[in-house]
């Protein structure tokens, strides 16, 4: 594919359909203030994501999470009082078991209990109790550090701390101030980002490595002067709500874009 429209592709992906994911799930910037100064919808914010892998999402464990920090709100009084507990991940991950069981859902303790327990950890130890907050105040001065903050959490890998990461940045529109070698950090590479990065560029066909698809996205994203975030989010979208397979990549860039 030639260099213009390949650029072509990216400005659009980058632009609307960037737009119809942050409208879809609230990640634009018009979901910050609700996220900045309500702690507990700031935990759920990590809750609802932190099982975005094969299967996780399927299962519905984010919502499982979300709705035990509910119930468990409920039964102290008040979000201040629940995560003030000494034993406040205990809590939440008996009621998300509970939850669970009640659904008939596999609970999979090996990788979602570390998921529930270092979400709320990572709660107790933010300012004003709110994880989303502590990651927009950190992700700017200290993206390696809050980066690793997540993928440290046992259940979280790169594509997961990325794509929190990368959702917290554009909710809070501050890509721009992030160091063009740290925003490789904010790039979650799916099969289909790894569908349009081997479309649009022959050395990425195959196999290649996520790092290097997040390195040449960043990269030709600053070229084209557009997001790179947005394309991720952008390509996830198109990607996610047009095509049914990633062998039609190629078909329908070419018919919708």
């Amino acid at each position: 594919m030639n260099e213009e429209k390949v650029r072509s592709i990216v400005k659009s992906l980058s632009e609307g359909w960037a737009q119809k994911y942050q409208s879809a799930h609230e990640r634009g910037p018009s979901a910050a203030k609700g996220l900045l100064t309500d702690p507990r919808a700031g935990l759920s914010f990590i809750l609802a994501n932190g099982f975005a892998r094969a299967g996780g999402e399927q299962a519905g464990y984010g919502s499982f999470a979300v709705q035990a920090l509910i119930e468990v709100e409920k039964v102290q009084g008040s979000y201040e009082k629940f995560i003030e507990l000494d034993n406040a991940p205990k809590v939440l991950w008996g009621k998300f078991v509970q939850l669970c069981n009640q659904k008939g859902i596999g609970v999979n303790q090996k990788n979602n209990e570390g998921v529930v327990k270092g979400s709320v950890k990572l709660a107790q130890v933010s300012i004003h109790h709110n994880p989303f907050e502590h990651i927009g105040l950190n992700i700017v001065s200290n993206t390696v550090d809050t980066f690793l903050l997540l993928r440290n959490m046992p259940g979280i890998g790169d594509k997961i701390a990325s794509f929190i990461t990368r959702d917290v940045v554009t909710i809070l529109d501050v890509e721009n101030k992030i160091a063009p070698e740290n925003q490789v950090l904010i790039q979650p590479v799916d099969r289909w980002i790894k569908g349009f990065a081997g479309l649009f560029w022959e050395e990425l066909k195959g196999r290649a490595p996520s790092w290097l698809i997040s390195l040449k996205i960043v990269a030709k994203c600053t070229e084209y002067g557009c997001s790179a975030a947005r394309f991720n989010q952008g390509a996830w979208m198109f990607g996610s709500s047009v095509i049914e397979d990633t062998n039609q990549i190629s078909e329908a860039v070419f018919a919708k874009l």
